[in-house]
């Protein structure tokens, strides 16, 4: 129970983290030129970065929300599990954004970064399907439990 304790606030440090990455990367875009003129220069906006970055933090805030509801209900409850789910496709859909948006961009980039970012997508693609499966997991233990607390 102690390492669930701890991913719960490793994940809210690393939502923090992201929050400020957001508005980081808002406030380059806003108030420096070169970003602007390097994004327009490849006929990309920036701004494009800021609502994927929410996609991804709601996916990561659904995780902790599971996580959060398994450590009151010690391990399962259909509401983790519905959290799960709920994470793995948030993530299923960011993934699949950011892989059109490197398609797009995959004229303008150098090989190594499309590389990096094809490998990225590609582990988010199967952790977001991970997290699907251990929903449905989670989902049958919990129906499993119900059932063996009924029949005690």
């Amino acid at each position: 129970m102690k390492n669930i304790r701890f991913l719960n606030w490793a994940l809210i440090v690393f939502m923090g983290v992201c929050v400020l990455g957001i508005f980081l990367n808002f406030y380059l875009i806003w108030d420096s030129a070169d970003v602007r003129h390097a994004y327009k220069k490849h006929g990309y906006s920036g701004y494009v970065n800021i609502p994927l970055g929410f996609l991804f933090l709601y996916g990561i805030y659904q995780i902790q929300r599971s996580i959060a509801a398994s450590i009151k209900s010690n391990f399962f409850s259909f509401k983790s599990a519905i959290y799960l789910k709920r994470a793995g496709y948030v993530l299923l859909g960011y993934t699949t954004l950011t892989a059109i948006k490197t398609l797009l961009l995959m004229n303008v980039m150098k090989t190594e970064i499309l590389i990096s970012n094809s490998s990225e997508h590609g582990v988010l693609f199967i952790v977001s399907i991970g997290l699907l499966a251990v929903a449905d997991i989670i989902k049958n233990g919990t129906r499993i439990k119900q059932e063996n607390d009924l029949t005690i």
